[in-house]
């Protein structure tokens, strides 16, 4: 088995976003959470100008400063949310000055954080338009961590193995 480099794949994710959507989109950025890295790319063309991977995986972050049994502290999600801005900075102030016009987030963390927000469900179809607006994403983001966590094989990486899931 042969694990890609988390930038290989954040490019990798890019150009297949890319060809769904098309370049009439204009500049996209583009946010793939999986369980042990987040990657973001961004561009304008056909191919990224710029992609990252960074260490903000559901698990790899679960892993890092949460209790597993537990609904999560005050002082826990400081922690982590702190970690998350740090670890953003520099991406985030790229991003500012990419003025991305079109953003694609995958795969079902994105979704559920999206339910979370009001968005329609995915049995309405693909065209039901999914606004999302900051104060929308600001109440879901305070529900998350209440609602129950999902168990399956995503959710069962090994602390060790959590940084080579990505």
């Amino acid at each position: 088995m042969h694990i890609l480099p988390g930038d290989l794949e954040a490019e990798l994710t890019f150009l297949a976003a890319r060809d769904w959507i098309g370049l009439q989109a204009g500049p996209m950025v583009l946010l793939d959470i999986g369980g042990g890295s987040l990657e973001i790319a961004s561009g304008r063309g056909r191919t990224p100008d710029f992609a990252v991977s960074l260490p903000l995986g559901v698990v790899h972050l679960t892993w890092e400063y949460l209790d597993h049994d537990a609904t999560p502290t005050p002082e826990q999600l400081r922690r982590v949310r702190r970690r998350v801005r740090h670890e953003l900075r520099d991406v985030t102030a790229r991003m500012q000055w990419e003025e991305p016009r079109t953003a694609v987030a995958t795969p079902r963390n994105f979704h559920r954080l999206g339910r979370l927000c009001g968005a329609a469900p995915a049995r309405r179809g693909v065209f039901v338009p999914p606004p999302l607006d900051r104060h929308d994403l600001k109440a879901g983001l305070r529900r998350w961590p209440n609602c129950p966590r999902p168990h399956g094989p995503s959710c069962q990486v090994s602390p060790p193995h959590a940084h080579a899931s990505a």
